[in-house]
């Protein structure tokens, strides 16, 4: 998923992924086996990116990920994270 984000994996420690979001920005994720919080159905995280050509995006999601897009600018993950631009 992240690679149809467009993001780079900066950092794999196998139970850890760190990806580039920006020149000063990154998003971790982590193994609910190796990290402080537990699996939870409800998610507890909700990642926002504020962007300067929204539309792009939300058109590039819905051509890419179009099961997932909710609303606009707005998709879950096949994990159930919240994604908003």
């Amino acid at each position: 998923m992240m690679e149809n984000l467009g993001l780079k994996l900066s950092a794999d420690q196998g139970w850890a992924k760190i990806y580039r979001v920006s020149e000063n920005s990154y998003l971790g994720l982590v193994d609910e086996k190796r990290g402080m919080n537990s699996f939870s159905e409800e998610k507890l995280v909700e990642v926002k990116f504020d962007l300067q050509d929204p539309q792009s995006w939300e058109e590039y999601l819905k051509n890419t990920l179009a099961d997932s897009v909710r609303t606009e600018r707005t998709f879950r993950d096949l994990g159930g994270y919240l994604f908003r631009f």
